[in-house]
């Protein structure tokens, strides 16, 4: 706890401590905050694999001639559609599945077209990697088509069977057996394009035994659809047994291409969990560097409790400083200041004992009175010399201060004397301190006094009370529309005893603003003014922000 306080009372030791971990911790933030977002979006791309399967289930479905049931998603659908923003796309889906007199065409289009919805949803068409990509690529687009344009060309040939072939289904049929070959052909490209993307091998062992039976299943249902077409093209309607054996073609290419399907998902599953299981890791290698770095900077903070100490010293130097300088000022003030009104007592006194014999009643008590004034005086300055040498000597005691309470109560003190000349003082929004209470009274009632007294008499004082922060700061603003100063004189304003005008014409002995100083130096603040002769005054001073 000492170690620590002492760092919140000297600032030099955090900011050499944060200079040199400061780097070393901004790189472990950024690489962290990459692996954050690494993980994100890979735990995005498994949501949208975990919501591929069942919809895939549909599509096979759908192929297969059943009718376009949507209860298998309702487990899922919900908690995977909020989490993926897909409530609104999922709902025009389900309108078209639960329409009864939407046609197989019509349901197998929305699935497609919600499969893609997916990926794009779950980043899965943005992933930066060859092998996952190419893999869902043939997920997502290559294989549904496949299956799509292979039940396209069962429903052309089945209708051959009863009604022959029309010019205009022979067009249909050669269209959807070229796209079932191209999709057959981009599906194996693409999974080759998988394999080469991964040079452990482990998608070529998963995915290679599905894609070889893939291959021979489309090979023996597009050489049997080429024969039933060359057949019905000339004129020859398909037999029982050729429709059998399509189906059965048929059959072995859904199956091959459901199983093709699973492996090359289930190889993707497998790529984004073990990228997810790698982005863990680095994360935690970079929480604990950041834990190692963290321990650092505590280390060199207590090894740099001999700087501290240092520093100490350095503070008492310049404090012993300080008041060598307050001895020396107060040495001038007892051989110039005082003298003076010894001086003007001891000339009175003469006047009395050389002319009493002449001297008036009048007159004589004319003496005594300036004697008396002179005395009055001195004690003043004694008085004044007292309460400015005490300050700083005991520890100041802090305690929670509303600025605004101290003001009125400051206002409520000068009552009579912004009664009596008119006086119209503003004041905004005052904080609410750790400091002394003494402190902030003192410093408002010699700034809101010297703004009221401090008039050539032509017009009502005006005075503006304001404050504002200022980082680490309190910034306290009091202006007034007084006689103004020149600020050359800045110095000599705020030095003990010296004032810029005559004590006849405006009372006091010249200490207040000393007082001010060095109260605001001890609080850890500063105060200043702006100022033209003639134009009024702008005082501030600054105190610190304290938790």
């Amino acid at each position: 706890m000492v170690a620590f306080s002492r760092i919140r009372q000297y600032r030099k030791l955090p900011l050499i401590v944060a200079a040199l971990c400061a780097p070393l911790l901004l790189l472990a933030i950024l690489f962290a905050n990459q692996s954050f977002k690494a993980i994100h979006f890979i735990n995005q791309e498994r949501l949208g694999v975990a919501y591929l399967r069942p919809v895939r289930e549909l599509l096979s479905a759908i192929d297969a001639g059943k009718p376009p049931e949507g209860n298998t998603l309702a487990a899922s659908a919900e908690r995977l559609n909020r989490k993926l923003a897909l409530q609104a796309d999922y709902a025009a889906f389900r309108q078209v599945l639960d329409d009864r007199s939407a046609g197989r065409a019509q349901t197998t289009a929305a699935t497609r077209a919600f499969l893609t919805q997916i990926a794009d949803a779950s980043n899965l068409t943005l992933d930066p990697h060859i092998d996952s990509y190419y893999l869902m690529n043939t997920a997502v687009n290559l294989l549904p088509d496949t299956s799509i344009h292979s039940a396209a060309v069962m429903d052309l040939l089945a209708k051959t069977a009863t009604g022959g072939l029309t010019s205009e289904n022979a067009a249909s049929l050669n269209t959807e057996i070229a796209l079932l070959d191209l999709a057959a052909s981009n599906s194996r490209g693409s999974i080759a394009s998988a394999i080469r993307g991964n040079p452990d091998g482990k998608v070529s062992a998963a995915v290679t035994p599905a894609l070889t039976r893939f291959n021979a299943a489309e090979s023996a249902f597009h050489d049997q659809a080429e024969r039933m077409a060359s057949q019905a093209a000339a004129g020859n309607r398909p037999t029982a047994a050729d429709l059998g054996k399509l189906k059965a073609t048929h059959a072995a290419l859904m199956s091959s291409t459901d199983a093709l399907w699973h492996a090359t998902t289930d190889e993707l599953e497998r790529l984004l969990k073990a990228r997810s299981h790698a982005d863990l890791a680095r994360l935690w290698l970079l929480l604990g560097l950041s834990a190692i770095i963290a321990l650092a900077a505590i280390g060199l903070t207590f090894y740099f409790d001999l700087y501290i100490q240092h520093d100490e010293v350095l503070k008492l130097n310049a404090t012993l400083r300080q008041s060598n300088e307050e001895l020396e000022r107060f040495a001038f003030i007892c051989s110039h200041d005082l003298q003076e009104p010894v001086r003007m007592m001891n000339l009175y006194a003469s006047f009395l004992a050389e002319a009493e014999s002449v001297l008036s009643d009048n007159e004589a008590m004319r003496y005594v009175g300036k004697i008396r004034d002179s005395a009055e005086h001195m004690r003043r300055m004694i008085s004044d010399i007292l309460t400015f040498s005490q300050i700083g000597r005991e520890p100041v005691e802090t305690e929670v201060v509303d600025c605004n309470a101290v003001l009125q109560s400051v206002l409520a003190e000068f009552a009579d004397t912004i009664i009596r000349t008119s006086a119209t003082v503003n004041a905004g929004p005052l904080p609410v301190l750790i400091s002394s209470r003494t402190l902030v009274h003192s410093l408002l009632h010699n700034l809101i006094g010297n703004a009221l007294k401090f008039q050539d008499g032509r017009q009502p004082p005006q005075v503006d009370i304001s404050a504002i922060r200022d980082g680490q700061m309190w910034r306290f603003l009091i202006r007034d529309n007084g006689i103004g100063m020149d600020e050359s004189h800045t110095e000599q304003v705020f030095t003990l005893f010296r004032r810029l005008n005559r004590k006849e014409d405006y009372p006091g002995t010249g200490i207040g603003l000393a007082i001010c100083r060095k109260f605001v130096r001890m609080a850890g603040g500063d105060i200043g003014f702006t100022s033209r002769p003639g134009e009024g005054t702008l005082f501030f001073f600054t105190l610190p922000v304290r938790e």
